[in-house]
């Protein structure tokens, strides 16, 4: 019962967290800003809704996190990069997708042994196209609860060349006043209701 009340109160917390989070970015960042990857570079923003024009995400380059049975790539964090300095180290921009193009090409390739340098090149020359992919990418920045540890802290880990204030853009991802504010009254209702709880069995004791 202890770990269920700890559990329960957890989630509540949570969902006050995320809720105000979500509400507070909808109500800053509800207006989609339209940038060029220059733009976004020179002004680098660390909140907020965007559709950035003119970069190219490089799938070569990307990590991914998988389904801890199944072992199957779930989501795909990809640099977004100027397309003349695909080749550039740094990165300031992940693009978190779970994209099922994107997933299809790393699934091949990860099939193809890292040993097999043949076989690796052919296949990066065979599908460039899906590996190296110059669109517009649409979604918001993660911030607050969302940016900290969990996959950020392992993506660092795992992706050399990142900056230090670097961002993982959510792809398609729009802020919700809507779904926000139930998060919000979901977790304050589950409070109370703890609240509830407690007290009545301190009055029993």
């Amino acid at each position: 019962m202890i770990r269920c009340g700890c559990f329960l109160f957890a989630l509540a917390l949570f969902l006050v967290g995320t809720g105000a989070q979500g509400v507070w970015t909808a109500a800053v960042h509800g207006k989609r800003k339209d940038v060029t990857y220059s733009q976004f570079m020179a002004a680098r923003p660390n909140a907020g809704w965007y559709r950035i024009k003119g970069g190219a995400l490089n799938v070569l380059d990307a990590v991914w996190s998988e389904n801890k049975r199944s072992k199957e790539i779930k989501t795909v964090y990809v640099p977004l990069k100027s397309p003349d300095k695909l080749t550039d180290p740094n990165t300031h921009v992940l693009v978190k997708t779970e994209d099922a193009g994107v997933i299809s090409v790393l699934t091949q390739r990860q099939a193809i042994s890292d040993a097999d340098e043949q076989a690796q090149r052919k296949f990066v020359k065979q599908h460039l196209s899906e590996l190296v992919l110059a669109r517009d990418v649409e979604g918001t920045i993660q911030t607050g609860l969302d940016a900290m540890g969990g996959d950020r802290d392992k993506v660092a880990k795992n992706h050399d060349g990142l900056d230090k204030d670097f961002v993982i853009l959510e792809d398609g991802v729009r802020p919700s006043m809507g779904a926000s504010v139930a998060k919000l009254i979901g977790g304050l209702v589950l409070l109370v209701l703890i609240g509830g709880v407690a007290v009545s069995r301190s009055g029993k004791g």
